[in-house]
């Protein structure tokens, strides 16, 4: 069924929040792909002890935030050295916790991992996750490269969900269509989703104070591909607010205070001065955007989801506590799910 959304989430506390705050209606359209990531250092921790203390922690919160609903879980973003041991320990804790993960591998995926992956003690589904990049979509050789790969762990097709993640969408329109048409898997895989983001990485360049719009370039080449694909209409799957490509976040950093609003062919930006800028607002430039977004004609309403409504409330009142940049990242990523949602389950 192509009309399901896979929200691609970094494991942070605003991913962690958007997804907590989300209404049972909403969660029965997605199914959330987690990318947990190396922690940094803090000033009393190092980013392995942080890295420890984020694996012990794992089921329990995703239990919290999420229930025993199915999600995807990948690791190909944490250091080579750390990412075997960390996905044994999270997919022992999430089986021992009753919850439904399914492993994501790629082609690049070490043997190692590629056991864990098929290993009835780690994954008792025998579900596995195939994630493959541009590059290998180019590759004339990618339909024996996917056979060879389910031979080597005695995985059936129907066994796979299978992701293309095309990355950062830099161009107005990917030529994909055919090269996906042409894959063998799509047609008995057990899902099938095509993933892309063209977020920029920041809003440095080419954004003014105040209203901006970033078109949506995910959305209509999933459009596009739902038109076209004559094997198999794929599912919805992005990189919300957020750049697709992973950066270390800068450890002090002049922030804008901007907010991130999703619309249907669109991002509506409404950019602020820097939180640190001499003279600015600072913070405070927050809660002015939010009045602006929640006085406009484009607001969904406080009801519509749990950014929506952080989002009134702080925009009714310029005399409240601003938050945090954890906090607004979460007002756009919790729109955003609830946007993309109401937009895939009422296609025609």
């Amino acid at each position: 069924m192509h009309k399901h959304y896979i929200p691609v989430l970094r494991w942070r506390a605003a991913e962690k929040t958007a997804l907590q705050k989300m209404g049972s209606k909403q969660k029965n359209l997605i199914t959330p792909f987690i990318e947990v990531f190396m922690p940094q250092a803090t000033v009393t921790k190092t980013p392995e002890t942080r890295l420890e203390e984020q694996n012990s922690n794992f089921a329990g919160q995703l239990s919290e935030v999420w229930g025993k609903e199915a999600f995807f879980l990948d690791t190909h973003l944490l250091p080579q050295e750390y990412q075997t041991a960390t996905t044994e320990y999270l997919l022992r804790s999430c089986v021992n916790s009753q919850l439904k993960v399914i492993p994501v591998l790629n082609f690049d995926s070490t043997e190692k991992l590629r056991q864990l992956a098929v290993n009835t003690t780690t994954n008792p589904s025998d579900e596995v996750c195939l994630r493959i990049f541009l590059k290998d979509l180019q590759n004339e050789d990618i339909n024996q490269k996917i056979h060879d790969f389910l031979n080597s762990l005695n995985l059936l097709p129907t066994q796979i969900h299978f992701m293309v993640d095309l990355k950062y969408l830099d161009a107005d329109e990917v030529p994909v269509y055919e090269l996906i048409n042409n894959l063998d898997i799509v047609t008995t895989c057990k899902t099938f989703f095509v993933a892309g983001g063209s977020f920029p990485k920041d809003l440095s360049e080419g954004f003014i104070l105040g209203e901006n719009h970033v078109i949506r370039k995910e959305w209509n080449l999933w459009q596009t591909l739902i038109a076209k694909l004559t094997k198999r209409k794929p599912s919805y799957s992005d990189y919300t607010t957020q750049h697709p490509i992973f950066y270390e976040p800068r450890t002090v950093s002049n922030f804008s205070a901007s907010i991130r609003y999703t619309l249907e062919k669109d991002w509506l930006v409404m950019r602020g001065q820097g939180v640190l800028t001499p003279n600015s607002a600072g913070y405070r430039g927050f809660l002015a955007n939010a009045q602006l977004i929640s006085g406009s004609e484009v607001f969904k309403g406080p009801d519509f989801s749990y950014g929506d409504q952080f989002l009134q409330e702080k925009g009714s009142d310029l005399n409240s506590k601003p938050g945090n940049a954890s906090n607004w990242v979460c007002v756009g990523i919790s729109h955003h799910l609830a946007q993309v949602a109401h937009q895939v389950s009422n296609l025609p």
